[in-house]
């Protein structure tokens, strides 16, 4: 199994690696660009329609099961929902897994931040991101399920 960001998708060395393994998961956390400034940080040259076309492209070109991943800091508006409705349809995944954030994001990149730790454990400074609750992920699965037909796992609802 693989976690990618999906970064380097559009690269076919990139691709024809990951076509090795069995299962490949993309994370996808927004479908906008100022989003994704603010929640992953990545290189300042980073364009979404190019790491679009290169989940498009490994799809293609993979066999194995892809999923997506995506993380909800906050709840989408209409539009927003529907083009991720859309990328679904188009990308195909075999599975799409809505999820929250589960450890504080470091305010400045850290490698160790990448483990499951308490923030007071933490030699460094960290911001404890907010959650949707399971009601908005829930709902936002059903939506997505209802219009694609793709499996959608999400935390529970909890009564």
């Amino acid at each position: 199994m693989v976690l990618t960001n999906g970064t380097l998708l559009s690269d076919p060395e990139v691709r024809a690696a990951l076509t090795l393994a069995d299962k490949v998961s993309v994370k996808l956390d927004t479908i906008s660009l100022d989003a994704l400034r603010r929640i992953n940080r990545p290189v300042p040259d980073l364009n979404l329609s190019d790491i679009w076309a290169g989940i498009q492209q490994f799809r293609a070109e993979f066999s194995g099961e892809m999923s997506i991943q995506t993380m909800l800091l906050f709840p989408w508006d209409t539009q927003s929902k529907a083009e991720y409705i859309r990328l679904m349809q188009l990308f195909a995944p075999d599975e799409i897994q809505l999820n929250t954030p589960t450890r504080p994001k470091p305010l400045k990149h850290q490698l160790e931040g990448r483990g499951n730790h308490s923030s007071a454990a933490l030699p460094y400074k960290v911001q404890t991101l907010k959650c949707v609750s399971t009601n908005v992920l829930q709902k936002f699965a059903i939506a997505i399920h209802n219009a694609t037909g793709i499996p959608v796992r999400c935390a529970p609802l909890y009564s």
